[in-house]
């Protein structure tokens, strides 16, 4: 088996095995593919922009001339040094080069190729799961905690620290896609500059757009129970561009907090003063619908709306061809729920 979990690359980069031939990326995050793909070409070949170094090649011309993969892979550097072969967008040119390629497995130059989403039934994962000469590792959505280390990693090379509300208001408008979220931290990065700290006013001036359509809105409507506005909510966001596998999983980190907030209320507390008193603080313009549904919704909805959203998440990863209809259905079944559980309450 030749799946490589995303923790172990950092050790592959740093001394890579000399029998791989081809490592590759794939996922629906295509931002976070891109990131890892060109992290790996840098710690091969030094850079990612030198000619003489790295040779980018598009899935199209593989597929007019499949030997030109074979090529690449034997081509000596002018320069010395190790080469890269950089393949964006494997599709099935990549796959009929390199299925020929990994079978004659002859020493070269190291192949890193992305590619999206791949099922379980696609071909093109089936050869690099099971070669011996080559590994395939598999980029999701940064979770909520890989986003936020993003933020102190970049802020501080710039010499910049993040108070801990700006850091949640930015971890809310950048989203899951890894490339995004740095472009947004940049663009912060800059609009900061002669400062020492980052603050709430910052993020908003700086990034404020950055989300569109916010999840949280979304995500507000559907646990409120408002049946329209979920749905069109939900609508805009995945027609933004919004991958349905970032809103799941934002809706499952909402119900875990919902859930934390329930259990402070099932003790004694008032649901308004557990929200206010919440760290990380809930925005103040959220309050009053988060108020809400902590009180629609009890500790056995919300286990089993965590329950319906696991199912939700690997489904589309079963079923990727499917995903924004999985996404959907999770969405009408769980602002049914949540108006059912308003109309028995209120």
């Amino acid at each position: 088996m030749t799946v490589l979990k995303i923790a172990s690359l950092p050790a592959f980069q740093r001394a890579p095995d000399k029998n791989i031939r081809a490592v590759l990326f794939y996922g629906p995050d295509l931002g976070n593919v891109r990131e890892k793909a060109t992290g790996l070409v840098k710690a091969i070949a030094g850079a990612v922009d030198d000619p003489f170094q790295v040779a980018r090649l598009e899935d199209d011309k593989l597929t007019e001339d499949p030997g030109l993969l074979a090529d690449e892979a034997q081509s000596l550097s002018l320069m010395g040094g190790n080469r890269a072969v950089w393949v964006r967008d494997a599709g099935a040119g990549f796959l009929k080069a390199s299925e020929a390629l990994l079978l004659a497995d002859k020493p070269g130059n190291l192949i890193i190729a992305e590619a999206g989403n791949l099922d379980k039934k696609s071909k093109l994962r089936s050869i690099f799961e099971t070669a011996k000469n080559a590994l395939i590792i598999a980029c999701y959505a940064d979770e909520t905690g890989s986003i936020r280390d993003l933020i102190e990693h970049m802020l501080r090379a710039e010499g910049l620290s993040i108070d801990e509300e700006a850091r949640e208001v930015l971890v809310g408008l950048v989203g899951g896609d890894r490339l995004a979220s740095r472009g947004e931290i940049t663009k912060l990065a800059l609009y900061c500059m002669g400062k020492k700290r980052v603050t709430r006013e910052d993020v908003l001036a700086a990034c404020g757009d950055a989300a569109g359509l916010s999840l949280d809105t979304a995500l507000d409507h559907l646990f409120a129970g408002d049946l329209v506005e979920a749905d069109l909510a939900v609508e805009r966001l995945l027609a933004a561009g919004t991958h349905p596998s970032v809103f799941l999983s934002s809706a499952a980190r909402h119900v875990a907090r919902l859930q934390r907030f329930r259990v402070e209320c099932d003790l004694g507390r008032p649901a308004e003063a557990v929200v206010r008193g919440a760290r990380p603080p809930v925005f103040f313009s959220r309050i009053r619908s988060m108020v809400r549904q902590v009180d629609i919704w009890d500790s056995a909805a919300l286990a089993s709306a965590a329950t319906s959203l696991q199912t939700a998440q690997r489904q589309t990863r079963e079923m990727p061809q499917l995903e924004e209809a999985i996404t959907s259905r999770a969405v009408l079944s769980l602002s049914r729920l949540a108006a059912r559980n308003s109309a028995r309450r209120y």
